[in-house]
């Protein structure tokens, strides 16, 4: 789905699914400082890692489909992170997921479509 037919639907938030993957190589390494402006996601991405971790499952568990976290961000800000990792990718995060490496924790981040 473009970004184009997906803001149409007239949406004022946009919901991010995050999932912390053990083994994967991440497309895009993301400094805290570039995400801070985007506290729903940080904390959202802490929440992925928690439900991955050795604590929640044991490790052989870890490569399984947690249930993904939920980062709901503005409709600007949204625009603004989609950005960020078009410009490091070349991905749109409204056409696939993308795998992002934050302070070495990688994570596949992915635009929820309206029907969930």
């Amino acid at each position: 789905m473009s970004e184009e037919n997906y803001l149409a639907a007239g949406v004022d938030k946009v919901r991010l699914k995050l999932v912390h993957v053990a083994k994967a190589e991440p497309e895009a390494q993301l400094e805290r400082d570039e995400l801070e402006k985007f506290p729903q996601l940080l904390e959202s991405l802490r929440q992925a890692r928690d439900r991955a971790s050795a604590a929640v499952y044991p490790r052989e568990f870890e490569a399984l489909n947690p249930s993904p976290a939920v980062a709901v961000l503005s409709r600007d800000d949204a625009g603004k992170f989609v950005e960020l990792i078009r410009r490091k990718t070349g991905a749109s995060l409204y056409e696939r997921a993308v795998k992002i490496a934050v302070e070495g924790d990688v994570f596949i981040v992915a635009v929820e479509y309206h029907c969930g």
